[in-house]
């Protein structure tokens, strides 16, 4: 049997959660490089060890972050300091200096030398003091210092928005250069200043900064994907970039509706994008591991979560207001089209994560295959909807609807799972590799 034959036998029982999804890693980079001098250990699913269990319950895990909380506590002490020592001299010119050597100093410091915890405690500060200070520093010659912040005319807010999306971007770097558990938490709220830069007089000026933000994001969760030297720990960085991604996202649909003095083409261009990409990727191998094992795939978790789960409703409002009826009379009943069009867009979400096969819905959804795990979210979305538009049809005579139905669901479900209970032991007690 060949590698790739062998990889996909394997991936069977990853996905089956025989192995842990690291054990896999190992194995894969160890067959695709037949010279590996190292073994590779494997671990099943069923390890429960602190320090072997998933990474967010890992005693190491948990005291890096714990000691980067106490360095981020002494480094904002020194950053706040700094602030008061320069309102107490009252010499404005001096905050971008004080700060900037802050953040050279953080940037530049001779600690290469310490190991273990220690190591661990200096790099957390120097991450925190380097990104705030440069903040602090660019930020204050922009605003004080030249005065470019008093513009609002496009394309003058762009000399305020570029270097603020340069500091958001080099914190971010500098945090995974010092594997800066606390940071990589904590910096995507330095997208929210270069998000207070975006905004102009010009509707389209305002569309076009928030484009170069979104850009900037999607390209830090697309390196991410593609690397294969960054620690698992980053990924925290890059699924709450993901957050910010999906919030700058909300925000730029109200911006292109201005400029384009149109409310539907956007929303839906953004879904026909969605169903185009997600279309011609189906077939694609997504499941690309850190170093350490950790997939890479549930990367745009929060970025889905936030956007895409919303959209169709808000699209829902754009087709009714735009192309049709808002609501329609049923047997003296009003039904508000937008729950109707939300809960449909949902459903085809979540058919096209099951590539078109409704049985699949309930037979094989992943918590481990992060396209599968989209399709379920879609679903449940589609459900909310389902019940908001129910109680919004039907009102109080709505439990006439669900009542039957939710026993009708627990009962066949119930049924179907009894039938199939001696093929399910079978499978849960299958060999372990």
């Amino acid at each position: 049997m060949d590698s790739e034959a062998f990889l996909r036998r394997l991936e069977t029982h990853r996905q089956g959660r025989r192995i842990t999804d690291e054990s896999y890693a190992r194995i894969a980079a160890h067959e695709r490089n037949p010279g590996a001098p190292h073994p590779v250990p494997i671990v099943t699913g069923a390890s429960d060890l602190v320090d072997h269990g998933p990474y967010l319950f890992r005693k190491a895990y948990n005291m890096k972050f714990s000691l980067g909380v106490a360095a981020t506590l002494g480094a904002t002490l020194i950053l706040v300091g700094t602030g008061l020592l320069c309102a107490l001299i009252e010499v404005d010119e001096l905050v971008t200096p004080m700060f900037g050597i802050i953040a050279l100093a953080a940037y530049f410091a001779p600690v290469s030398h310490l190991e273990g915890r220690a190591k661990d405690f200096v790099s957390e500060a120097r991450s925190v003091l380097f990104a705030v200070a440069l903040l602090i520093s660019v930020a204050w010659f922009l605003f004080e210092i030249v005065e470019w912040g008093d513009s609002y005319e496009f394309p003058d807010n762009l000399r305020v928005l570029l270097p603020i999306v340069g500091v958001a971007l080099f914190a971010s770097h500098f945090a995974r250069q010092m594997d800066a558990y606390v940071s990589h938490a904590l910096t995507w709220a330095m997208w929210f200043f270069a998000l207070g830069s975006a905004f102009s007089s010009s509707d389209f000026g305002t569309a076009f900064s928030l484009s170069i933000i979104m850009a900037a994001l999607v390209a830090e969760m697309v390196w991410e994907w593609l690397s294969d030297t960054r620690p698992s720990s980053s990924g925290v960085q890059a699924a709450m970039q993901g957050m910010m991604l999906g919030i700058i996202a909300w925000v730029s649909l109200f911006a292109y509706e201005e400029w384009l003095d149109n409310d539907f083409v956007y929303p839906l261009f953004l879904l026909l994008g969605w169903f185009v990409v997600a279309e011609l990727t189906k077939n694609t191998r997504w499941a690309r591991f850190y170093p350490s094992g950790g997939n890479k795939g549930w990367l745009p978790a929060l970025f889905v979560l936030v956007f895409f789960t919303g959209l169709p409703l808000y699209t829902g409002f754009q087709i009714s207001d735009n192309f049709g009826p808002d609501e329609i009379g049923v047997a003296g009943f009003d039904l508000h089209l937008i729950w109707v069009y939300a809960f449909i867009i949902h459903v085809l979400m979540g058919l096209q994560a099951f590539d078109w096969k409704p049985v699949d819905v309930v037979g094989k959804p992943s918590l481990s295959e992060p396209r599968t795990n989209y399709g379920s979210i879609f679903f449940v979305m589609a459900f909310v909807w389902f019940v908001i538009g129910g109680v919004d049809f039907l009102e109080d005579l709505a439990a006439y609807l669900f009542l039957p139905l939710g026993f009708l669901v627990l009962a066949f479900g119930t049924w179907r799972l009894i039938r199939s209970s001696s093929k399910s032991l079978k499978e849960d007690r299958g060999p372990s590799v």
